[in-house]
């Protein structure tokens, strides 16, 4: 028995120290990226803290569902993607938590007493083949990826997307950021070209949800480069459903393309030309090392339109609607030292909520926005920011839009607030300037 004991001491020190004294199992290599291995893991965080001003001159208070106040994480992923480097083959998928002010009943929290309003939506999820020829390099993309608009936030012209979009982005190039399609991308030198089929509804959005068509997608660049100096010209188009759209897609009620009236007596159609869109951008970006980063725009956009017709009452004119086209401008500056950076932002075009929408030409809405804010880079993969957003409307007849409060103190109308002077009776609506400002403390960590 005292044998058997004295085994098992001997056994247990042995393996107690072959534990103590054991090599390291090497999992990684500390001088070689995470490619290496073939698959990388990474991600974007970004706490951010929202204030919107209101005092004695804003009326109302306007408070809205959306994550531009209090604490939010409007720019959230988590990626992951793999590359076999010997076929030039990579495999990436992003998540991306996404904040919605709509929840249904299937996304609740908590026994179903609290709306869960986070959801993981899938940002990127494609295949991308790679192939060199000589100075030129091709590349193949198939599943969700980026389009061409965020190219210069991707390619560190506007690299504040924890802060806000790119401006092609913000003010509504394409419906999203990301769509399902197919691309082409060639790079020779200086010149960049990506050219490119989607489904046109966005990443986010149920597909052929408005239409069966697709979007064609382009953009070209030209980069170059001379010492700490780099300017980018950057030509950018989308045509929407240029093919695919089916026939029936215009009649009332189908698609958004016509809404339904609800008139029994009636069956409206519109001509197919309605599904066509055309947008446009030019932009120019400047990079001087860490002191200067400068970049102006202007998008252009066309709706088509065209005739409504009642397939019930044949013998009645066709009604007609001139298509719609308009021009957005924008810019930014920043300015650096050190580890701080000051950048000033500025957009103008037609629209509501800074979204840059065509309207027809007696129709003088648009609005202006203007932001500053000053970065602290802590690291490369650490920055916060601090500075404020002024949002300012314009009505239809171009003048700054104002907001009408009765002596109750609940929301009026322009309407009841001018029958005030032309009855001369005093209801007690009185009217206020509306603006929207935001102060706001965001920040961004990578790893």
């Amino acid at each position: 028995m005292y044998t058997n004991k004295l085994n098992i001491f001997v056994l247990l020190f042995f393996i107690v120290a072959n534990s103590i004294f054991a090599e390291k199992v090497v999992t990684t290599k500390d001088d070689l990226p995470d490619a290496y291995f073939g698959l990388k893991v990474g991600a974007v965080v970004s706490p951010s803290f929202g204030y919107r001003l209101r005092d004695s001159s804003s009326g109302i208070s306007n408070a809205k569902k959306d994550d531009r106040t209090g604490f939010s994480m409007p720019w959230t992923l988590f990626m992951v993607s793999k590359e076999w480097e010997d076929k030039k083959i990579t495999v990436e998928f992003w998540g991306e938590i996404l904040r919605s002010s709509v929840i249904t009943s299937d996304t609740t929290a908590d026994n179903a007493n609290k709306a869960n309003a986070y959801l993981l939506g899938i940002r990127r999820a494609s295949v991308k083949k790679n192939i060199e020829y000589g100075m030129f390099n091709f590349s193949f993309i198939f599943g969700i990826h980026e389009l061409p608009h965020v190219y210069t936030q991707w390619n560190g012209y506007w690299k504040w997307r924890y802060v806000d979009r790119s401006p092609m982005e913000s003010l509504g190039f394409s419906p999203q950021a990301a769509d399902l399609g197919a691309s082409f991308l060639m790079q020779v030198k200086s010149f960049n070209l990506h050219v490119g089929i989607v489904n046109g509804e966005g990443y986010r959005d149920l597909q052929n949800s408005t239409s069966s068509g697709y979007d064609a997608v382009s953009r070209f660049s030209f980069e170059p480069q001379l010492n700490k100096l780099k300017m980018g010209f950057h030509l950018l188009g989308r045509a929407g459903n240029v093919m695919g759209v089916a026939g029936d897609e215009c009649k009332e009620g189908k698609t958004s393309c016509l809404p339904s009236d609800n008139n029994v007596l009636t069956r409206r159609e519109r001509e197919l030309r309605a599904q066509y869109s055309e947008s446009m951008g030019g932009e120019f970006t400047l990079l001087f090392d860490k002191y200067i980063n400068l970049g102006v725009g202007v998008l252009w956009k066309k709706q088509y339109r065209g005739k409504i017709f009642d397939r019930l009452n044949p013998n009645l004119l066709p009604t007609y609607e001139s298509d719609l086209k308009d021009r957005a401008f924008y810019g930014w500056l920043g300015f650096g030292y050190s580890d701080f950076q000051i950048v000033f932002r500025g957009e103008t075009g037609r629209g509501v909520n800074g979204v840059f929408t065509p309207t027809v030409n007696a129709d003088k809405s648009r609005f202006t926005r203007k932001s500053i804010f000053i970065e602290y880079m802590y690291s490369d993969t650490v920055r916060f920011s601090i500075g404020g957003i002024e949002l300012i409307q314009f009505d239809r007849e171009g003048l700054r839009r104002k907001d009408y409060v009765d002596m109750n103190g609940e929301s009026s109308n322009k309407t009841s607030y001018d029958n005030q002077f032309y009855t001369g009776i005093n209801q007690g609506i009185v009217s206020y300037s509306n603006r929207d400002r935001q102060l706001f403390i965001k920040s961004t960590i990578d790893f």
